[in-house]
C-alpha cells in the first residue's frame, strides 16, 4: 500500500439523470402492457421512441448446465450451478440476443446525439451487455455514454492513456497477407483493459441504477484478480480510476515493472504476492487468506477473497468473472472495422491465431467472429458481416500447453466441446511446473478452455504449440517488420502463424494476428512516472503537475511567446516532441495557474534527457529541465521560484512522480541571472560553467540530487563531505568520506558557534603514487618543465586523478554518490609563494557529478590572510570550547 494519488470517483448516482417511471411504473417494467417513453432526455429533433424495457433479455446462461440467471439488480459473474455440480465447467455468458431485441438496442443508440467518443465501448455499446442492462431499466443512451465516458476519461488521467481504436498493420509473412492489431499500447499496455473495462462499466451502470438512498457497492465490497501480470495492472488501473479499492493477487516472480506500476497506482491498490508453498497470504484487513482451493496460488487467494470475503472479480477468467469474456470482442469489431476502411471489404479471412494463457482473449475474439459471421455486428454497424468464421487456432508454449492436450482428448474422444465441460477434470486439469520466455501465458489451467475447443472444433481451427526459440524469432519479426514493441506473451500468436506457415502451408486470404502485452524491459523506465495529485496555492497562483492529457499545443505556444529570449532560443521540432511526450509520461510537466484558472508559467523535465554527466545508474536514473517559462504579466509572485521547488519537492517532484530518478539537471545560459537564482532559490546547486561551443556561449549547470529532497542540506542537517588532497611528501592522494553533525549556534549570538564542529568518518583511504605519477608531481614541483601548457595540462590531469580516486573510493564503500553534498578538495601545491594548487576543480566536479569547494589557500590569500597554514579557520571550529567554558586547545602545523 503507498500513499494515495490522484483518483476520483467515476458515477455519482446523484448526477446520472436517468428517466424514471413513478414508482408505481417501475414495479410494473416487468410487464408488456407498460411501455416506457424514452424521450424526455432526447433533443427535440430527435424521434420519440417507446420500447418496452423487458424485451431486452438481461439474463446470463451458463454455457454447460444451461442454467439461466438474472444479471440484475445485483451483479452476477460464477454460474451458482457451480456449487451443485463442480464436475462441470461453468461459464455464465450474456443471453443471445434476438433479431428483435437487436433491432431495437441499435435504434436506442442511433436515437441519442452522435458521441463524440471514439472509444469502442461507445461505438459498439448496443452489442453489449451492460448497455442491455441499462437500457432495459430505465437509464437513457445518453446518461449511459456519460458513465462509459466519464471512466474513460478518468483512466486517461491516471494512466495517460484511453480506450482509442489500437492500430491495425498490414504486412506479410512471405506472399501471404496478415492483418496484425498491435494492443501493446492499450490502457496499461495489453488487450486485458478491454476485458476489465467491460466488467467496471456493467458495475457503474448496477449503481447508478440503485436508488439514490443506496450505499455504493464499492464502500462495501472489495474487487480482486488473479494475474500473472498484465491483468493485475490492468485491473489496477481501471479500480483506481473509479475510486474502488482492489486486493491485486500476483506470483512472486511478477515482471517487477508491473509490480512497480501496481505500487504507483496509490493506496487503493493492495498487492498481495502469493508464491507457492506457502499456507497463506496476509491482507491488511482480512487477515491470513488461505491457498488452498487451486493449484496456483495466485488463483487461490483470489478465489478465496470472493467466497469468504465477498469480494468482486474484476479478473478475466470467464469460469468466474462471465462479462469480462465479451469485452474482448471489441477487438475483433474494431478490426473489422478498419479493415473495410482500408480496403479490405470482403472481410474474408483465412485463418486466425492467438496466443492463450488463461484464454478470455481467444474466447472473447471467437465470439466476436461468430456474431460479425451471423450478422450481429452488421446490424449496429452495415457493412461488418463476414461471409464466415476464420479457422480459428489457439497458440501455446511447449512448456504449459494444457489446453493442447485437452483438445487433444476431447477429439480423441469423439466429443464436443460442451459434452467435455460437463467432466472437465478429465480433459482441463493443472500443468505440472509451467515454463516459458512468455511467462505472461503461464496459467496453469486455461480457464476458458471450453469456449477455446469449440471455436477451434466448430471453425476446423487447431491448438498449435511453439517452443521458447520460435517465440523469441517471432517477437523479434514483430519489432523489426511491424514495429511493435511486444513482448514474448504478445508475440506467441505470431509464432504460431510463422511456425505453422514455415510448414508449407499458405492462403489465398489473410490471416489475423493479435500482438499484445508491452515489452516493459524496452522501455525508458521500468516504472512508469505517476501523477502526485499534490497541489500548491501561494500569492493567488495555484501550482499542479500537468495530467498527461494536457494539451502538448497549449504548452509549446506558450513557451514559444513568454520564452523566446536572447538567453533562449526554442527550436521548434524538438520543442514539440518534447512535449509530446508528456502523453507517454517520459516529460514531467509543473504548471501554475491564476486564479481565473489561466496557465502563467510552467517547468518541464523529460527523463534520461539532455546533459547528465553520466554520474549515475545511467540515464534513466536522470531527467533533465528543458523548459522553464514564466508570463512576464505575472512575475513578482516568486512563480520561478515555487515551480524550482515543486520540481524537487519531496512529495511534488521528481522524485514521487519517478523513484528511478536520483538526480534533476539542467542548465542555464550563464547571463540568465533571473533563471540562474530562481534555480538555486528553489534549492539547485549550480555545479560548473562551461564554454558551450555548440550554442556560442558559457552554460551553467544546475542539478538537485535525490538525497537532497529527502535530508536537505545546510546549517540544520547532517551534511555529508568527501576531502581530497595530496602532501608535500607526494606520497599519493588522500579522499575521506564524512557526516558533519548539524552546527550548534550561540543562542546570545546566532553568528557564533556555540560548541566544537562534531563528525564521523564514514572511510578514508590513501592511494599511492606510482612511481610514474610521483616523478611526474616532483617535476612539477621542482618547475623543471619548460613549456608552460605543460603546466597546464598538469593541472587537468591532477583534476582527473583526484576525481578517479573519490569514484574509487565510493565504489568501493558503497557510498550513494548523491548522498554527497560536497568534495572538498585542497590539490597538490605546487608553489607556496605565490601559493599555486594543482587539481582543476572543474574537472572534478565533471568526472564525480559532485559539487566541488577548493582554491582555500588563494581564497585566504584573498582575503587577508597568509594562505599558510589555511587550516586556522577549521581548527577553530573544530577546537573550540562548549559555550561559557573557557578551556581553549592549541594547535602547531608542522
Amino acid at each position: 500500500m503507498i500513499s494515495t494519488i490522484y483518483r476520483r470517483s467515476i458515477v455519482s448516482r446523484t448526477n446520472i439523470l436517468r428517466t424514471r417511471a413513478s414508482s408505481s411504473t417501475q414495479r410494473g417494467l416487468l410487464h408488456k402492457s407498460n411501455p416506457l417513453r424514452f424521450s424526455s432526455s432526447l433533443p427535440a429533433s430527435h424521434t420519440t421512441l417507446e420500447f418496452n424495457p423487458s424485451m431486452f433479455d438481461t439474463s446470463l446462461s451458463c454455457a454447460t448446465c444451461g442454467q439461466v440467471h438474472p444479471g440484475f439488480p445485483s451483479p452476477l459473474f460464477k454460474c451458482p450451478g457451480a456449487a451443485s455440480s463442480p464436475e462441470m465447467d461453468h461459464v455464465l455468458m450474456p443471453t443471445a440476443l434476438s433479431t428483435e431485441d437487436l433491432s431495437g438496442l441499435k435504434d436506442l443508440a442511433a436515437a441519442s446525439p452522435s458521441p463524440s467518443s471514439s472509444s469502442p465501448f461507445v461505438k459498439y455499446r448496443a452489442l453489449l451487455y451492460p448497455y442491455r442492462v441499462a437500457m432495459s431499466n430505465g437509464m437513457s443512451d445518453e446518461n449511459y455514454v456519460k458513465v462509459v465516458t466519464d471512466l474513460d476519461e478518468s483512466i486517461n488521467k491516471l494512466s495517460g492513456t484511453g480506450f482509442v481504436p489500437t492500430p491495425m498493420l498490414e504486412g506479410s509473412l512471405g506472399e501471404e497477407k496478415v492483418f496484425v492489431k498491435d494492443e501493446s499500447n492499450q490502457v496499461a499496455g495489453s488487450h486485458k483493459a478491454r476485458h476489465l473495462f467491460n466488467v467496471m462499466t456493467y458495475l457503474q451502470v448496477l449503481d447508478a441504477l440503485r436508488p439514490d438512498s443506496a450505499v455504493p457497492m464499492k464502500a462495501t465490497r472489495r474487487l480482486t484478480v488473479a494475474s500473472c501480470g498484465n491483468a493485475g495492472l490492468a485491473a489496477a488501473t481501471i479500480a483506481a480510476a473509479a475510486d474502488w479499492p482492489i486486493d491485486v493477487c500476483i506470483p512472486d516472480n511478477a515482471d517487477p515493472a508491473v509490480v512497480q506500476n501496481l505500487k504507483n497506482l496509490g493506496s487503493n491498490v493492495n498487492i498481495m504476492i502469493c508464491p507457492r508453498g506457502v499456507d497463506a497470504v496476509d491482507h491488511s484487513d482480512f487477515g491470513p487468506v488461505s491457498t488452498a482451493g487451486a493449484a496456483d496460488p495466485t488463483v487461490a487467494v483470489f478465489k478465496n477473497l470472493i467466497q469468504e470475503h465477498n469480494s468482486i472479480p474484476l479478473s478475466v477468467q470467464g469460469t468466474e468473472c462471465g462479462v469480462a469474456v465479451e469485452g474482448a470482442q471489441t477487438l475483433i469489431f474494431e478490426l473489422l472495422d478498419q479493415a473495410k476502411s482500408s480496403g479490405y471489404d470482403s472481410l474474408d479471412f483465412d485463418q486466425l491465431f492467438i496466443q492463450v494463457g488463461g484464454g478470455a482473449l481467444g474466447a472473447g475474439l471467437f465470439q466476436g467472429l461468430q456474431r460479425a459471421a451471423n450478422g450481429e455486428l452488421d446490424a449496429i454497424v452495415p457493412g461488418l458481416k463476414m461471409p464466415k468464421v476464420p479457422n480459428f487456432n489457439t497458440v501455446q508454449a511447449e512448456g504449459n500447453a494444457p489446453l493442447n492436450r485437452a483438445f487433444a482428448k476431447m477429439k480423441a474422444d469423439g466429443k464436443s466441446a460442451v459434452e467435455a465441460a460437463k467432466t472437465k477434470n478429465d480433459y482441463m486439469f493443472p500443468w505440472v511446473n509451467p515454463a516459458s520466455v512468455a511467462h505472461g501465458i503461464l496459467d496453469d489451467e486455461t480457464y476458458d478452455w471450453a469456449e477455446l475447443c469449440r471455436g477451434m472444433d466448430t471453425s476446423k481451427g487447431s491448438a498449435v504449440v511453439v517452443n521458447d526459440e520460435q517465440i523469441r524469432e517471432a517477437n523479434a519479426f514483430a519489432k523489426s517488420n511491424f514495429k511493435v514493441n511486444s513482448c514474448f506473451t504478445g508475440s506467441v500468436g505470431l509464432a504460431g502463424l510463422m511456425s505453422t506457415r514455415r510448414g508449407g502451408t499458405s492462403s489465398s486470404a489473410p490471416s489475423i494476428v493479435v500482438l499484445s502485452g508491452v515489452d516493459r524491459s524496452f522501455s525508458t523506465s521500468a516504472a512508469k512516472p505517476v501523477n502526485t495529485g499534490v497541489t500548491w496555492s501561494r500569492n493567488g497562483i495555484s501550482y499542479r503537475q500537468l495530467e498527461s492529457s494536457f494539451d502538448p499545443d497549449v504548452l509549446f505556444e506558450f513557451n514559444k511567446k513568454h520564452g523566446s529570449t536572447p538567453h533562449n532560443f526554442i527550436p521548434d521540432e524538438p520543442v514539440k516532441k518534447h512535449f509530446s511526450k508528456l502523453a507517454t509520461g517520459e516529460t514531467t510537466v509543473w504548471g501554475a495557474f491564476s486564479e481565473s484558472d489561466e496557465l502563467v508559467g510552467f517547468i518541464s523535465g523529460e527523463t534520461g534527457g539532455g546533459y547528465w554527466l553520466e554520474t549515475g545508474d545511467g540515464s534513466a536514473s536522470t531527467c533533465f529541465i528543458n523548459e522553464f517559462v514564466v508570463s512576464p504579466e505575472h512575475r513578482g509572485k516568486r512563480i520561478g521560484v515555487n515551480l524550482t521547488s515543486m520540481s524537487v519537492d519531496p512529495k511534488a517532484g521528481i522524485f514521487a512522480v519517478d523513484e528511478n530518478i536520483k538526480e534533476m539537471y539542467t542548465t542555464v545560459h550563464v547571463g540568465n541571472v533571473t533563471s540562474r537564482t530562481a534555480f538555486v532559490k528553489g534549492g539547485y546547486r549550480e555545479v560548473m560553467t562551461y564554454a558551450d561551443a555548440m550554442r556560442e556561449r558559457d552554460t551553467t549547470v544546475l542539478k538537485f540530487s535525490k538525497n537532497s529532497a529527502i535530508f536537505p542540506r545546510g546549517n540544520s542537517q547532517t551534511m555529508r563531505v568527501v576531502g581530497v588532497q595530496s602532501g608535500n611528501a607526494v606520497d599519493g592522494i588522500d579522499v575521506g568520506i564524512f557526516d558533519f553533525d548539524p552546527l550548534v549556534r550561540n543562542p546570545s549570538d546566532p553568528r557564533a558557534l556555540a560548541q566544537s564542529l562534531n563528525y564521523t568518518t564514514v572511510a578514508n583511504k590513501t592511494f599511492p603514487f606510482t612511481p610514474e605519477e610521483r616523478n611526474y608531481v616532483l617535476g612539477l614541483r621542482a618547475m623543471r618543465l619548460e613549456d608552460g601548457n605543460e603546466y597546464a595540462e598538469g593541472n587537468y590531469k591532477f583534476g582527473d586523478w583526484c576525481a578517479q580516486r573519490v569514484n574509487d573510493l565510493l565504489d568501493e564503500t558503497g557510498v550513494d554518490r548523491s548522498s554527497v553534498a560536497l568534495i572538498g578538495s585542497h590539490g597538490q601545491t605546487v608553489s607556496g609563494h605565490p601559493h599555486w594548487e594543482f587539481g582543476d576543480l572543474s574537472v572534478i566536479a565533471q568526472k564525480t557529478g559532485i559539487t566541488v569547494a577548493g582554491d582555500f589557500r588563494p581564497a585566504d590569500v584573498a582575503a587577508g590572510g597568509n594562505g599558510t597554514p589555511c587550516t586556522c579557520t577549521y581548527d577553530s571550529i573544530m577546537l573550540r570550547p562548549k559555550a561559557g567554558e573557557k578551556k581553549w586547545r592549541g594547535n602547531i602545523n608542522i
